[in-house]
């Protein structure tokens, strides 16, 4: 009986890789398959769940391990070395170094080294996954072989839990929210978000608000240019929350009424899936992964022309017409992403590896 363990370089409850990898484990349960998760590091919820990487060893049994790739580690020279019957990796995707460089050496170090450890371990797997089609790409253009495309699993039921109720009932009041959740990186670019909501908030709407929802430690540099950025441009109604409670995330899809992506570079971006589940129409900038898992379930920008994507904030605001249709194409697109579709795509690569 094959035995398929997962490794990767950290885990923590909440964070989409993370959830991933444990939905994984159910899976593999569910098969028959032994299994468990090995990390180098371990947030506290998961350490009775979760094994120390350097406890991993092969078993008697036939042995296949996957390999979730998505920073720059140690580890992934020990990968590559590792002696096991079936390897596989699933590219989460690396964040550009340049976009680090002047916000976080720490994390420019550690993006850079990604990049260049992907580049060696092109034939270090078996078989390989990217969980967005853009990934795909990447790792065919590095020259992977035997490429699959397996998105992220996402669990809708989870944002069927409680919303915070105060977060609700302070900003259901009839003015616009404008919305976007993502941890505070210049690739993630909240500068543009800013300037953005900075044209539609004087010249069309000043009683909108603009929601930063994500965490910015490690990334205090960047986070105060947006503060001297927004201090600047003198706007009232911007909100950084910092990291949240999950029941504060849900709350601010529920006030939203627009979700604005400026993005630059995206491995997946779990936030446009759950923006389709609350039916928040959204406006993104074409690059990276946003088109892929967008799939016309949004209003693509191909520009970062400030006021024209204010004045299509506006547009979208107003027009029925055009926000039910993006709605509609957001149903269909969670369709494809629902949690049975991709576990039933992720049993059919594992037996069609393990031969079974």
């Amino acid at each position: 009986m094959w035995r398929v363990d997962q490794i990767m370089p950290t885990i923590v409850y909440g964070d989409a890789v993370s959830n991933h990898a444990l939905a994984l484990k159910e899976i593999l349960h569910s098969m028959g398959y032994k299994s468990e998760i090995y990390a180098q590091n371990i947030g506290e919820s998961l350490r009775h769940s979760v094994y120390n990487v350097d406890d991993y060893k092969a078993t008697g049994e036939k042995n296949a391990v996957i390999y979730h790739m998505s920073t720059g580690t140690d580890l992934n020279y020990k990968i590559r070395d590792l002696k096991v019957d079936k390897k596989i990796m699933i590219y989460h995707n690396i964040t550009p170094p340049e976009y680090m460089m002047h916000y976080s050496l720490r994390d420019y170090k550690i993006v850079k080294a990604g990049r260049e450890q992907l580049n060696i371990l092109n034939d270090s797997f078996d078989y390989v996954f990217g969980d967005s089609e853009y990934n795909c790409k990447e790792l065919l253009d590095l020259g992977y072989e035997k490429v699959e495309h397996l998105p992220i699993l996402i669990p809708y039921s989870d944002y069927e839990r409680q919303a915070d109720k105060d977060i609700m009932e302070k900003y259901t009041d009839g003015n616009v929210n404008i919305l976007f959740v993502g941890r505070i990186a210049p690739n993630k670019r909240q500068e543009d978000i800013i300037k953005t909501f900075y044209y539609y908030k004087k010249y069309i709407n000043p009683g909108a608000r603009l929601f930063l929802v994500g965490s910015y430690e490690g990334m205090e540099r960047y986070y105060n240019a947006l503060l001297d950025l927004v201090n600047a441009l003198d706007i009232e109604d911007v909100y950084f929350t910092g990291k949240v409670p999950f029941s504060h995330i849900l709350a601010y899809y529920r006030v939203a009424n627009v979700f604005l992506c400026m993005s630059e570079h995206e491995g997946f971006c779990v936030p446009l899936i759950e923006s389709m589940y609350f039916n928040v129409p959204i406006i993104a900038y074409n690059a990276a992964a946003i088109p892929y898992t967008l799939d016309g379930a949004g209003i693509l920008i191909n520009k970062k022309d400030y006021i024209m994507t204010a004045e299509l904030i506006n547009r979208l605001v107003n027009d029925k017409t055009l926000k039910d249709r993006l709605v509609h194409n957001g149903r269909r697109r969670l369709e494809y992403f629902s949690y049975d579709n991709i576990s039933d795509m992720f049993k059919r690569h594992i037996q069609s590896i393990l031969g079974n």
